[in-house]
């Protein structure tokens, strides 16, 4: 509303309707409204772009995704943070803050396609 563009933190918002409310907010300003996910320009991602666009990865029909962080991010956080291990600090819990990244390089890669099953799970 104030005319500037927004360049957001992920994630976007706690709940689907003030998500919307921001998109729709810069549809009818004009604005530009970008949410935090550099892990789709990293030269790993750009280039797995680009050879599934290309077509030299033949259909993709399965996408996995796996990543792994130790609790707390020393020099960041601190150890033992109760950001990252303590529920009612976490805001979310590992979903918000690594499997973000996770699933929307994997739209991205694929072309955002029809999803029609999604795992996960987390080990101790």
């Amino acid at each position: 509303e104030a005319g500037k563009d927004v360049f957001c933190e992920k994630p976007m918002a706690g709940a689907y309707v003030d998500a919307l409310k921001m998109w729709e907010t810069a549809q009818r300003t004009g604005r530009k409204l970008a949410i935090q996910f550099v892990t789709m320009f990293n030269s790993a991602a750009k280039a797995a772009k680009y050879l599934i666009d290309a077509g030299h990865l033949g259909r993709l029909y399965h996408v996995r995704s796996v990543g792994h962080r130790r609790r707390g991010r020393p020099f960041v956080d601190g150890y033992g943070s109760p950001t990252f291990v303590q529920k009612e600090h976490s805001a979310g819990g590992a979903l918000y803050d690594m499997g973000v990244y996770h699933i929307a390089t994997a739209l991205w890669l694929t072309g955002n396609p029809r999803v029609t099953r999604i795992t996960g799970r987390t080990y101790q």
